[in-house]
């Protein structure tokens, strides 16, 4: 948790570095830089927070500046360039400049210029943008030059916002089943066995899809879900992919059906050529405190067909709990 924090802490500031630069740049009062909250975190989110842009780092010689800060995309002239993705230089700039949504207060302002930033989250189809703007309290301020020279800022953002994802992406390489192991333990040994839970999600149409779309592109497939898989849980949940296409992880039996129906809704957004890979969730819990525990056991008993648990008490009706979810 702690290093997706700093993860989080570099990418801001790097953000607020190269709005300090576009600032010195083009002479600007202010710099902002806005883009969705997904690219501000070490977790993507729901798509309906596209809707939104974060202040994701700034520059101003104004201590009037709103911080945190949240505008919707498509409202006002920030919202407007993140829509539209269309740069807009608005001089003379003749509002109060609270309607910008930055400021808490008017600071006479003349100049304003925004340009997009262009972006794409992860393997996502659809591409969406962020916002770099500029003002000035003087009238004419920002040039055609200086407009192209925002333009190309924009596009260096966009760059240093990707390797910071990237990087993130190596952070969660793939792990070794011995290292799988060793995480599920912790947790366990964190909530206790019987806080626990087992979730495996199959593909149940790999091999159909490998004849239609071919084996690559199904391999291809399987990696984007689960690196959205990834980046879905927190990280101190271990996950792991298996050669199959498998995707297991150990997690808090209290929010095992929710990440079940966020990965289905994960699942359904990835398509290839319009087909998708259709999965299947196997849930299993450890059937009785006072047994013996093993999580790889466990782990096994998630495969496909394998046998119901069975919990005895004495002097009592036998009892089948199956935690399989087709």
């Amino acid at each position: 948790m702690t290093e997706n924090v700093s993860l989080d802490i570099d990418i801001r500031r790097d953000l607020s570095r190269l709005a300090r630069l576009s600032a010195n740049i083009i002479d600007a009062h202010s710099c902002f830089i806005f883009v969705p909250p997904q690219f501000l975190s070490s977790d993507t989110g729901a798509d309906e927070e596209l809707d939104y842009l974060d202040l994701g780092g700034y520059h101003s010689l104004s201590r009037d500046v709103l911080d945190p800060c949240r505008l919707l995309r498509g409202a006002g002239i920030i919202g407007w360039v993140a829509k539209h993705r269309q740069p807009i230089h608005v001089s003379p700039f003749e509002h109060d400049s609270r309607t910008l949504g930055m400021y808490k207060s008017d600071q006479q302002l003349k100049s304003f210029m925004g340009v997009p930033i262009p972006l794409r989250l992860d393997n996502r189809s659809h591409e969406t943008c962020g916002v770099l703007g500029c003002d000035s309290k003087k009238s004419y301020a920002f040039s055609k030059l200086q407009g192209k020279l925002l333009q190309d800022l924009a596009i260096e953002i966009a760059h240093s916002i990707k390797l910071s994802r990237m990087h993130l992406d190596q952070n969660r390489a793939d792990i070794s089943w011995a290292e799988f192991l060793e995480r599920g333990q912790a947790v366990v040994d964190t909530l206790g066995v019987g806080s626990i839970e087992v979730l495996r999600a199959v593909p149940v149409n790999f091999p159909s899809l490998e004849a239609d779309l071919g084996t690559g592109a199904c391999i291809e497939l399987v990696d984007q879900i689960y690196r959205l898989v990834q980046q879905a849980l927190p990280p101190h949940f271990p996950v792991i992919r298996l050669p199959n296409g498998d995707i297991i992880m150990v997690l808090d039996n209290m929010m095992g059906a929710y990440y079940e129906s966020r990965i289905s809704a994960i699942t359904n957004r990835v398509t290839c050529k319009g087909e998708k890979l259709h999965f299947k969730f196997y849930r299993r819990r450890q059937p009785n405190k006072h047994s013996r525990f093993d999580l790889d056991s466990l782990i096994c008993s998630t495969s496909n067909g394998a046998p119901t648990f069975k919990l005895t008490k004495p002097n009592a009706r036998e009892l089948n709990y199956e935690y399989r979810r087709a």
